[in-house]
């Protein structure tokens, strides 16, 4: 009698083997392995908060812990060690979303440089070490300090650090120090009590100036000894107020005064090309209610004001020089004052092979006129590879219906400039695709908003950090632009028809769903003449599942590669998912099951994510 489950075994065992040669990719299995003690350092871009070591014996797949690995050890600077246990040739250096490629282990006391900042297969370089060595760990206290409120509101030289417990920890710690011995206690520092909570709720935490060092000493917040559940190393200056967030695991900026600043960014991120047309804005707010004005500078390459005290919360910026710069903004409201800064670099494109977008008009968000003729026209540069030409590509999108209204064909070309005439009010997206002789193309889509008088009022955008299975008692983030009519805005929220966040400068709202089921979100703008425009968007929420464990389709309670093969069976139809399997396969939230979630599934079965 012939055994019907055989071939099927041997199909499973085909597809996992398969499953484990995509995750792992093609890394050599020969070479040197780390002996026990063996240090590896690694330099941190700027941009990451935190720093992991992931390290692996590619003969067996034997991790060192789980994903994301282990917390490296600074050592000074942007400069972070790694002792490997022994017998480790794979290594992947991460902040638990950007990462290194799978790299080989290449020797005791060498550092690997990573090429970019951001990705998941960051290229660089080891080579030999040769600076500081890992600090000792500090075994006993050296005149300890605990945390106390500060009486003085700007004692001399000292900084603030602050913990917004919003994810719960039971036993907040804070360690601080300045070099070795230098520390307001052994680790693991001093626990933070409510007598410790400032009027916002936040943990306050004063760090005398004795204990300051921007470059070798730094501030962690922790549930006690619990390595997750720890903040990345902060290095803070004297006068400066810093909060940490351990729901969102940032450091950001904290406005002790009654003028806050909510955001302060850029349209595009550093590093850009000179002539780019770049928007630099910012959303601030005085706990009064008192008017905001915003100032908006730039030093460095070049050095000028942009805006000067306006109620406009931001700024074109075309940098003509290329070089490093610093955009600052100030805000007032009345005689207070607050300041952010930011670091950026603009580059030079004359020799760019790859094509550089660097400004269309009319610019995102903006109003035309209903029934007049309107032309998009495109600024790119770049392109000097092959022929040295640049191809255009521009498609005008009415949102309504979904039709192309081009007045002529849709086609790469020459062309810079394209028309077209909006017959009707509404929203229409522009859809800019640039490309070199070379075929490598740059894309970018924003919608602009067509009304009859050119100028009405307008919301031009209305998002949600999440719009579909959103587990009731779960924050979504709303946030809302609006475009035309006279500044400043005034912002209302509703939510199922009730009012939930009252008119304010806000554009951003935070909303729990409750119940299960759709959710009505509505913004209504107002400006400074009582015109008004509202836009709603749909949020759908779901009862938690506290059973379902994402990536565990079998029921097991563990996560393997049977689990990725059922998800790979099932996006070609061999099976069929029941409601609760769907949800724990949906592994990146995009309401569809497919490839990318099944090879999600295989990386966390092998402890790579």
């Amino acid at each position: 009698m012939v055994n019907a489950k055989k071939p099927l075994s041997l199909v499973l065992a085909l597809l996992m083997a398969l499953s484990a040669f995509f995750v792992l990719g093609t890394t050599t299995m020969l070479g040197a392995s780390a002996a026990t003690g063996d240090t590896i350092y690694f330099e941190k871009p700027d941009s990451w908060n935190e720093v992991f070591c992931h390290a692996w014996v590619k003969s067996t797949n034997t991790p060192v812990g789980s994903w994301p690995g282990t917390p490296m050890t600074l050592v000074s600077g942007n400069i972070y060690s790694f002792t490997l246990p022994g017998n480790q040739d794979g290594i992947i250096f991460n902040n638990g979303n950007d990462q290194t490629e799978n790299l080989d282990f290449s020797g005791a006391n060498k550092i690997f440089k990573p090429s970019k900042t951001s990705g998941k297969d960051i290229t660089g370089t080891w080579s030999d070490y040769e600076g500081p060595t890992n600090p000792s760990t500090p075994t006993s206290p050296d005149d300890p300090t605990d945390p106390v409120k500060p009486t003085d509101p700007n004692p001399d030289g000292a900084a603030y650090a602050y913990l917004n417990n919003e994810a719960g920890w039971a036993t907040p710690h804070v360690y601080y120090w300045k070099t070795k011995g230098v520390e307001n206690k052994g680790w693991p520092g001093v626990a933070l009590t409510d007598a410790n909570k400032n009027s916002d709720g936040y943990y306050e935490v004063i760090i005398p100036a004795n204990y300051i060092d921007k470059v070798n000493g730094g501030v962690i917040f922790h549930n006690n000894t619990n390595d997750s559940e720890k903040s990345a190393d902060l290095k803070i200056g004297a006068g400066e107020s810093m909060v940490y967030n351990n729901k969102t695991k940032s450091w950001d900026t904290y406005d002790a005064g009654d003028l806050k600043i909510r955001d302060f960014g850029t349209s595009e991120k550093s590093p850009q090309y000179k002539e780019t047309q770049i928007t630099i804005y910012a959303d601030a707010y005085e706990v009064n209610g008192a008017t905001v004005e915003y100032e908006f500078t730039v030093s460095g390459a070049e050095n000028k004001t942009l805006q000067e005290y306006s109620e406009n919360s931001s700024v074109v910026w075309i940098p003509s020089k290329a070089g490093e710069y610093k955009l600052t903004v100030n805000v007032r409201a009345g005689e207070e004052i607050n300041t952010r800064t930011m670091d950026y670099t603009i580059k030079d494109d004359a020799t760019e092979a790859r094509p550089v977008l660097k400004g269309i008009t009319p610019t995102a968000g903006s109003t035309i006129k209903t029934g007049e003729h309107a032309t998009v026209s495109v600024n790119a540069s770049g392109g000097q590879v092959g022929t040295n030409l640049l191809f255009y590509k521009v498609a005008i999108t009415q949102q309504s219906t979904q039709e192309v209204v081009n007045d002529e064909p849709v086609y790469y070309s020459l062309k810079k400039d394209y028309a077209f005439t909006p017959t009707q009010d509404g929203t229409y997206t522009v859809t800019v695709s640039v490309q070199n002789s070379s075929n490598a193309t740059v894309t970018k889509s924003f919608d602009v908003f067509a009304s009859g008088s050119g100028a009405d009022l307008v919301v031009s955008s209305l998002r949600a950090s999440q719009t579909s299975n959103v587990n009731c008692g779960e924050s979504v983030e709303i946030t809302a632009a609006a475009n035309g009519g006279s500044q400043p805005y005034q912002y209302q929220f509703t939510a199922d028809g009730s009012v939930a966040q009252s008119y304010s400068s806000s554009g951003k709202y935070t909303y729990t769903p409750q119940t299960p089921g759709s959710h009505n979100i509505t913004v209504t703008v107002k400006d400074s003449k009582g015109a008004t425009a509202s836009r709603s968007i749909t949020i759908t929420a779901v009862k938690p599942d506290d059973d379902v464990i994402m990536g565990d389709i079998n029921g097991d309670k563990e996560i393997t590669l049977v689990d990725a093969v059922m998800v790979q069976k099932a996006t070609i139809q061999l099976l069929k998912l029941d409601g609760k399997q769907t949800k724990a396969a949906d592994m990146n939230q995009s309401n569809d099951i497919t490839l990318e979630d099944a090879l999600l599934i295989q990386k966390k079965a092998l402890s790579y994510v």
